[in-house]
Order: structure tokens, then C-alpha cells, then sequence
């Protein structure tokens, strides 16, 4: 351990993280290659996104990194998942900006995917990379940062914007290290200064892509696969789960495998999949594959994706759905108990300003609904926020709850504030919360969760049921649902996407509604939609969930961005059938220099 220490700069206060540290080391460097290797190094280093970041690297040609150096680099230790995280930490060396013979290319940007994959002293681009199955998934990423950034009109307007952020500054700038007139240049064309290049931003994205695109690597036969779908939408606690994707190869070649991946906890597992008719996949050799995940606990978000790949004798190349594969893959939540059990229904990990217990503090809480027709007592149930230790804290017996009421017990370590204040804390960066029939094992209901925001809670979009939505207004102690008004709500991760869907005023019969959406750029053209039903779609758009129903539109308007990146929109409610019906809203900017980006839910429910 001695060893490693002058090498790493520990950034975290775990005692064992260099002990840690030394047996991943340990398992990617002396694993016996072949048969079992990729998944003994996946089940403790994360490998999809140590390859993406293999990938990034290189095409980038950053010189400051994993693969150019071996250094500047960082690890990070998902408690949740139990696995280590390549990231790349530093990259202001990247677009090409390195002496002549910096990679070896005399100047050019032709940089091989493969540079450097025998260096014997990197084991992760030595070792892992000459598995074939991290290989073939090392190209497929490769091959998707080519084909989605390595193009100037993608990469253009996103310049275009920062260098309008910056020009001023940098211009006035009188300590700068390079003329004015060489950052001019340099965004368009290169600058060259002795036996350092320095390449243009336009000039490296179009002539790194010619040479990418020229390779045999990048024009294998790819599957085309699309459609991801799961069923039953919303399962049973330890109901089993059909997926279904459709994957074909094309003209010439065959498909190799079609499989699917899919966690709750730790690394992916791996399972074939079948178009044989027998594997929920319709019939057989209709195109349509199918494979079953087992049942999981209450509560349990199970993560998935499929890989395809085309057949390696015909020079074949894999590909994933969604392509990002491990990355914000899409999820489904399985439904708690059998719809008249107590169950989670809300809780905030990070509050900071929502509601004060009785002591005045600001704690974190967790919101039991009693679901069943007649009053309940918890007394004997369970809370915990430990998978190992299901009766963490005990419901005190008399705490009685009126069908369709909430109860809240207290997170905050400090028994001596009330008999509901529990005896662990929740963690903001994501954890689990377990509650527990009286026998101690049998799990009611179950939450698993990542980065919570300060006052932003987590909950079932209608009470007890078992969707599960971010709110921007939690809902201590009352219904989730609300009579009339608007009500916002988003995906798990809220702070995944920028686009800001907000109503103002009341919508009431007689008066308008009023819409209100931020965060776009100048210009930009919005979609507005409008359904009578609420969803949580997330393999839909790489941009984010899809929070209304595709299958129940009512509504479209085409809006156009102002100069603060607002649009505005107002709808007359003189219709008296209104009343009382609720609309869901959810907004779509296509494209963009920001990206493609979608905004939160808006659920409108038309007033008296």
C-alpha cells in the first residue's frame, strides 16, 4: 500500500480506501485473461465508463489524460453500486493542442483508436482493452462520440456560443499567454508555433472525423436496433419482467447476439436474448427478441439496456440501445405490496427550507400512506435505510392511521424529539429506504435513490400508486394530488435537463392558463404538449424522461423562444366540462445550441 501513496492524492476521509485501491489494481492486473476476465474486473471497476472514457480521450486527443500520460486522471468509489469509476479530470490539453510529435501523427490529427493499447504500463487500455468484449464496446462508444460531436454542426453552435461568452474578456486580457489575433484564428484554423500545434477548433472536429470515418473500424456492419420495451409497465414486487427490443442485421451480414442488460445493485448482469416465440418476443423470426428479468423487491429501480452485435466473420460491429448503454440507462420501479398495504408514499433527503419538525429543525423525513379502507397501526412495522438490517427502528405501537392519511417519521438520529423521529439519517447522494412487516424480513415497500437536491422531494405521483416523480413543492403530511392548480413534477434526476416548465395565475373556469417555459436560447422553436395522462417513459429521448402520455395527446402549440430563451403561452378556459379535469404539460426544444432538451411535468387541474 506504501507504494501507491505517493501516486494518489486521496480526496475522500476512507481509511481503506488505499487498501481498497490496491485490489482493484490487484484484480485488473492479475486476472487470468480469457473466460470470466471482463466480468471479474466489471463486477469492482465500473468498465463501460472507464471505456468511455478511454474513448473521449482519444478522440479528442487530449494530452492530458489516461491514455496519453497514464496520469491526471481521477477514481471514485460508488458506494451504492460497490464499484470504482474511471473519470477524466482534467482535459484543457484537448482538440488537439500538443508538440509535433506529441502522438506521434508529425502534427496531424490521424490518431488511431487503438494508440498505445500495448503500453504495459497503463493496464486498463494493456489488459482490459485486449478482451474482445471490451474492445468491441470501446469502438461502438468510440464510434458514437464520432458520429453524435465529432461533426461541426453539431460542435459549431456550442463554440459559437462560448467564444461569445469569453471574446470580450479574452481580448482586454493583458496577461494572456497568446495573442489576440492567434485565438481568432485558432477557432476555425490552426496556429502553429515552432514545434507546437495548436489546432483549429473546426479545422480538428472536420479533419478528425474525415480520419475517423476512413478507417475499417468505423464502416463494420452495424445492427439496427430500436423499440426497447418492457412488460408489465408497472410490475408486482417480485413479479417477473419481459423485455422486448427489436434488432436486425443488415444486407450481408447476421446478427451475432442480441442481449440485454440489466441491475439493481452492483455491475450489470448479462442474458441472451431470443426471437424464438418463447421468450415474450411475439413470434418466431418476427424480428422482435425477448428475454425475462426475475422479480425484485418493492421499491427495487432496476437499470437496463441491450447490445447487438453483427457477426464477427462478416467483420461485424456491436451497438447499444440507448446508445449512451450504462449511462442514464432506462428503468422501471416495481409497485409495492398488493395495493392495501402501508407503503412509502414521499420523502426528502435534503431539507433545508421545506418544513421544520417540532424542534424547529430542518430534518429529513419519510412519508408512510396507509392504503387499505380502514385505520391502521404501524406499531411492530419497520424503517430502515439498510438492506442488512431491516428493523433499523421500530414503529412505536399506537401509531394509528386513518385509511388514506400520511403519517411522517422523522430521519434525524434524535429519539429524544418524539416517539417518530427515527434512528438514521438520510444520505443526500442516494441510498435506500426499506419498510418492514413485523416479522422483520418481508419488505412492504422499498425506495432506491441517487443525488437528491436540497428541497426537492421524491414521491408517488398519485398517492400509494407506484410511479415515482421528483416534486420542486414537496407535499409533507397531505395528498400528493391536489384538487386544482398546478402542480410541477420531473423525473428522478431533476437536474438533468434545463428546460423550465412553469404555470402562473389560477387556472379557473372563466379565466386562461397560463404557461410559462425558460431556459432555451434566443430563437429557439419549442413544442408544447398537452395529455390527459401522466407517464414516465425514459427510453424514449436521450434528452431526458418523457413525463406525459405519448398515446393521449390532446394538445400541440409551437412556441418561439424570446431573447431571455422564454416563451409564454395562455389558454381561455370558458368550457365548464373542464372543471375538475387535469392535464398534464410537458415541453420539447428539437434542437438547439444547447442541445436537445425536454422540461419537467406540469400537471393542470382546472379550477371552479
Amino acid at each position: 500500500m506504501a507504494s501507491y501513496q505517493p501516486w494518489y492524492e486521496l480526496k475522500s476521509e476512507d481509511p481503506a480506501a488505499y487498501d481498497r485501491l490496491v485490489e482493484i489494481c490487484d484484480t485488473l492486473n492479475n486476472t487470468l485473461p480469457g473466460s470470466g476476465y471482463f466480468e471479474a474486473v466489471d463486477a469492482e471497476l465500473a468498465v463501460d465508463r472507464a471505456l468511455w472514457t478511454l474513448a473521449l480521450e482519444n478522440a479528442f486527443m487530449d494530452s492530458d489524460g489516461y491514455v496519453h500520460k497514464g496520469s491526471d486522471y481521477a477514481l471514485y468509489r460508488d458506494d451504492f453500486h460497490d464499484r470504482w469509476n474511471l473519470l477524466q479530470r482534467d482535459a484543457n490539453e484537448a482538440f488537439g493542442s500538443f508538440s509535433r510529435n506529441g502522438w506521434g501523427t508529425q502534427g496531424t490529427v490521424d490518431l488511431h483508436p487503438d494508440y498505445d493499447h500495448g503500453n504495459p504500463d497503463l493496464p486498463v487500455m494493456n489488459i482490459l482493452l485486449a478482451d474482445p468484449d471490451a474492445h468491441a464496446r470501446y469502438l461502438a462508444h468510440f464510434r458514437t462520440i464520432a458520429d453524435e460531436w465529432m461533426d461541426w454542426n453539431r460542435a459549431g453552435p456550442v463554440v459559437a456560443e462560448w467564444d461569445s461568452l469569453i471574446r470580450d474578456e479574452v481580448q482586454a486580457d493583458t496577461k494572456k499567454i497568446y495573442s489576440w489575433a492567434d485565438y481568432v484564428t485558432n477557432l476555425d484554423s490552426d496556429v502553429n508555433q515552432g514545434n507546437l500545434v495548436f489546432k483549429g477548433l473546426r479545422q480538428f472536429v472536420d479533419e478528425r472525423r474525415a480520419y475517423l470515418f476512413a478507417l475499417p473500424e468505423f464502416n463494420l456492419p452495424q445492427p439496427e436496433i430500436s423499440g426497447l420495451a418492457h412488460s408489465p409497465a408497472v410490475p408486482m414486487a417480485g413479479e417477473p419482467v419481459w423485455v422486448t427490443v427489436a434488432a436486425a442485421a443488415p444486407a450481408g451480414s447476421a446478427l451475432a447476439h442480441v442481449r440485454l442488460h440489466f441491475r439493481h445493485r452492483g455491475a450489470f448482469q448479462r442474458v441472451s436474448m431470443f426471437d424464438d416465440g418463447q421468450h415474450g418476443d411475439g413470434s418466431p423470426g418476427d424480428g422482435i427478441w425477448g428475454a425475462q428479468v426475475p422479480g425484485f423487491p418493492a421499491g427495487a429501480i432496476i437499470e437496463h439496456y441491450v447490445s447487438a452485435a453483427c457477426s464477427v466473420s462478416n467483420g461485424g460491429a456491436w451497438r447499444f440501445l440507448p446508445r449512451t448503454a450504462e449511462f442514464q440507462p432506462p428503468s422501471w420501479s416495481t409497485q409495492a405490496g398488493n395495493g392495501s398495504t402501508p407503503s412509502i408514499n414521499e420523502f426528502l433527503a435534503k431539507n433545508s427550507t421545506t418544513n421544520p419538525d417540532s424542534a424547529g429543525e430542518f430534518d429529513d423525513w419519510v412519508e408512510i400512506l396507509n392504503r387499505a379502507g380502514s385505520a391502521v397501526d404501524l406499531g411492530g412495522l419497520f424503517l430502515s435505510d439498510n438492506p442488512a438490517n431491516l428493523t433499523k427502528w421500530e414503529f412505536p405501537a399506537g401509531t394509528n392511521v386513518q385509511p388514506g392519511e400520511t403519517v411522517l417519521v422523522w430521519a434525524d438520529e434524535d429519539g429524544s424529539q418524539g416517539p417518530l423521529h427515527a434512528n438514521f439519517k438520510l444520505s443526500g447522494s442516494g441510498e435506500e429506504i426499506f419498510l418492514t412487516a413485523p416479522d422483520g424480513s418481508t419488505v412492504l415497500d422499498s425506495i432506491q435513490f441517487g443525488e437528491q437536491l436540497d428541497d426537492v422531494s421524491t414521491g408517488r405521483f398519485f398517492d400509494g400508486q407506484s410511479a415515482w416523480v421528483t416534486f420542486s413543492a414537496p407535499t409533507p403530511g397531505v395528498a400528493n394530488e391536489q384538487a386544482c392548480g398546478h402542480r410541477a413534477y420531473d423525473q428522478l434526476d431533476p437536474a438533468a435537463h434545463g428546460l423550465l416548465l412553469a404555470g402562473t395565475g389560477t387556472p379557473a373556469l372563466g379565466g386562461t392558463a397560463d404557461i410559462e417555459i425558460s431556459g432555451a436560447a434566443p430563437g429557439d422553436g419549442l413544442i408544447l404538449y398537452a395529455s390527459s395522462a401522466p407517464a414516465y417513459l425514459d427510453n424514449l429521448l436521450s434528452a431526458g424522461v418523457v413525463l406525459i402520455s405519448p398515446s393521449n395527446l390532446v394538445y400541440q402549440a409551437s412556441l418561439t423562444a424570446n431573447q431571455a430563451g422564454e416563451a409564454y403561452l395562455s389558454a381561455s378556459l370558458n368550457n365548464p366540462a373542464l372543471v375538475g379535469r387535469s392535464f398534464f404539460l410537458q415541453a420539447h426544444l428539437p434542437s438547439s445550441s444547447i442541445g436537445e432538451q425536454i422540461s419537467n411535468g406540469l400537471e393542470i387541474t382546472i379550477c371552479l
